[in-house]
């Protein structure tokens, strides 16, 4: 069963969707089957990840809350993106800002989120949810339909200030699901040259001391970030190498003990070379996968695959990885057997 997280702030332009794509990037990128749903009608996190008109989407993550609030069927398949190998998104439009009168008088209106991600947890490693930077009804569906809040603060000069809403927010969500925790504050647009930092850091100690955890890891601020934005890719994907991305590697280590994060953009990949990541070796094969494409087509593409060889040579059971063009590893269950052809490992 997979593990559901939050991103939120009661605050735009905190980091918050750059932290929510971010963290679905990378654990893409180690090996994870992740699901990110965009819980804000601004819409930020999908065009982030590549929609370039969600207006004219014609199913979004309105449909499945609609679906479920009247007893309906929700028709997961038709709003699911497959961005890449192993990384989806339920995507959201304006129409979802609209949605909470509707709501208003629907059954377990504060667990319609919740009902929806249980009817698929199972399916996904991680489910990564961004939240509406207004405290309302939705912004409780999600915390009452996740296992943990990360929530990203700016550090700036009243960073604090409102803060206590968002926690109030979180109280009344776990009235319903006790068991949601707070994983951390994570700074993020940090000015090393303002002493920023350290005056947000006094700030949060004086409001709640050590009451709410803080990660030890910062985000840099970085003129990449918005350029990223614009690309329409995680910053982490757009830079790998920039400090911003770097940055929010160690917090995934440190968040998640994940260090495995391979980038192999502009390898040369041919057919029966043998890739060492690692300790582990893997043969190159080519493969297709499913990609759903902006209109909502479906469409074979064309990646490599590497299975994973094992000392035996023996490959039934065993894992493999897509590296689709210009991407990084994400891991796969084997399913092209095929006879080992030697290489440099």
């Amino acid at each position: 069963m997979g593990k559901v997280i939050a991103v939120a702030n009661q605050k735009g332009g905190v980091g918050k969707t750059t932290t929510a794509a971010a963290l679905g990037d990378m654990l893409n990128h180690a090996g994870f089957k992740v699901l990110l749903i965009d819980m804000d009608g601004q819409a930020n996190l999908t065009y982030n990840m590549g929609i370039e008109r969600p207006d004219k989407l014609s199913h979004t993550v309105t449909d499945l809350i609609m679906a479920k609030a009247n007893g309906e069927a929700a028709e997961y398949n038709a709003v699911e993106f497959v961005l890449k190998p192993g990384i989806s998104l339920f995507p959201a439009n304006i129409v979802l800002s609209g949605l909470e009168m509707s709501l208003i008088n629907a059954f377990q209106r504060e667990q319609i989120l919740r009902l929806i991600i249980n009817d698929i947890r199972d399916q996904y490693d991680y489910i990564i949810v961004d939240t509406s930077p207004s405290l309302g009804l939705l912004t409780i569906n999600s915390l009452v339909a996740v296992d943990e809040v990360v929530i990203p603060v700016q550090a700036q000069v009243f960073a604090v200030k409102g803060m206590e809403q968002l926690f109030k927010s979180i109280s009344l969500a776990k009235r319903i699901n006790p068991d949601l925790q707070i994983a951390g504050i994570l700074l993020t647009m940090v000015d090393g040259r303002s002493g920023s930092q350290k005056d947000t850091v006094l700030q949060l100690d004086a409001a709640f001391g050590n009451t709410i955890p803080k990660f030890e890891t910062v985000i840099p601020l970085q003129v990449n970030g918005s350029r990223a934005s614009k690309e329409q890719e995680a910053i982490t994907s757009f830079d790998p190498d920039g400090a911003a991305a770097k940055a929010y590697q160690n917090w995934l280590t440190e968040y998640m003990g994940i260090t495995q994060y391979v980038n192999l953009e502009g390898s040369q990949i041919e057919i029966g070379d043998v890739l060492q990541i690692g300790t582990d070796r893997y043969l190159i094969h080519y493969g297709y996968y499913d990609r759903r494409t902006r209109d909502g087509k479906i469409v074979k593409t064309l990646g490599a695959y590497a299975e994973m060889l094992t000392d035996e040579m023996s490959h039934d059971g065993t894992e493999g990885i897509f590296l689709s063009i210009g991407s990084f590893m994400q891991r796969y269950k084997s399913y092209n057997r095929r006879k080992v052809v030697n290489g440099d490992g």
